[in-house]
């Protein structure tokens, strides 16, 4: 089944595996697709192949099996673009209404014939004459939002990224989209991946290679509680990452360290793999847990009396566990105190 429409919203995304549900206008009506796809943007024209599932709470979707843009820019993105903060006197409704007028020719009036903007109503002399000096400045970055646009990079982190790099933007992401997730809150290894592939950077790039590397050992810290990788095990998972040979991938881990992206140690015998910010807050635990167990210090308190006194005062009984744990932080450096929910454990 094939089906072209217009983004109309973006209801869930996990850019962590690029699953996404889609509502997208197709000339048969509204179509709810979900699945795994590329970055994509309110707006954009799709094409779209899948299947037709059905959902007990959400009913009829498209499971879709492949995704192609249609590389133009829809009216619904000229409105946002326009709408979005870039002209003065030109907010949402504005917006909607310049568009609602010119259609797809919006971009090109705002660019050839401006004073057109003036056959809108709301729009007179002196809003035109503000509207035509922004123009004029932003002629330049629109080539470059629009470019962003479409490789599936919204509005928000569009103006991120042109702040970020200047006129040297559309450069930098063809050298390396790689870059994108060090620099720009909110954008990650997958899109940034996706990115690349669009733009035919090579899959075995040292630049994906290495992202790739710190996007698994990160995914493992947060998803997992990981604070390294055995080496052998991490390898193997970035390679099927990245669909690449785990040979090339350890010739680039050593570039990686030597950048200091990665850590290469050893736990015992094994070799591992560290983010070098993990590795500096393991040593700094095990350092503060190392000094404070070597205290010596022991508080005399009389708790007998001072436990009677408590529960007098609260009205509660400690029970014999919680007594314990009480005694035993009065005379242990360190102490761990678990119990499930009602246990206790904050009433101690």
């Amino acid at each position: 089944m094939k089906i072209e429409g217009i983004v109309k919203s973006i209801v869930f995304e996990n850019e962590q595996n690029n699953y996404r549900v889609l509502r997208v206008e197709s000339e048969d009506g509204e179509v709810m697709a979900t699945g795994q796809m590329p970055p994509i943007i309110e707006g954009e024209e799709i094409s779209m192949e899948g299947e037709w599932i059905y959902h007990d709470k959400y009913g009829e979707q498209l499971q879709v099996s492949d995704v192609e843009k249609s590389g133009k820019v829809s009216p619904l993105i000229i409105e946002k673009y326009v709408g979005s903060g870039i002209l003065p006197h030109v907010g949402k409704t504005m917006a909607k209404r310049i568009v609602k007028a010119f259609g797809r020719n919006t971009l090109a009036i705002l660019q050839e014939n401006p004073s057109r903007l003036m056959e809108v109503e709301g729009i007179g002399k002196k809003k035109f004459e503000d509207i035509k000096l922004a123009l004029e400045d932003q002629r330049q970055t629109q080539e470059v939002y629009f470019y962003l646009q479409r490789l599936g990079i919204g509005m928000a982190q569009s103006k991120k990224i042109i702040d970020k790099y200047q006129d040297e933007t559309i450069q930098k992401i063809e050298e390396n989209p790689y870059q994108l997730v060090n620099d720009i809150w909110g954008i990650g290894f997958k899109t940034a991946d996706s990115i690349a592939l669009r733009n035919q950077l090579d899959p075995s790039s040292p630049f994906r290679i290495k992202s790739g590397c710190v996007y698994y050992l990160k995914q493992e810290a947060e998803s997992n509680g990981h604070c390294y990788m055995p080496y052998d095990y991490a390898l193997e998972r970035i390679s099927r990452l990245l669909n690449l040979k785990a040979e090339d991938i350890e010739e680039m881990l050593v570039e990686a360290m030597m950048e200091n992206l990665i850590l290469i140690e050893y736990a015992g015998e094994e070799k591992v793999l560290y983010l070098p910010e993990y590795y500096d807050a393991e040593i700094k635990v095990a350092g503060k847990i190392a000094q404070i167990a070597s205290r010596k210090e022991i508080i005399d308190v009389d708790l007998e009396n001072r436990w009677k006194e408590l529960e007098k005062k609260y009205r509660l009984s400690f029970s014999e566990e919680q007594k314990e744990a009480i005694r035993s932080s009065l005379e242990e450096q360190i102490l761990i105190i678990t119990g499930g929910p009602g246990t206790g454990k904050t009433t101690i």
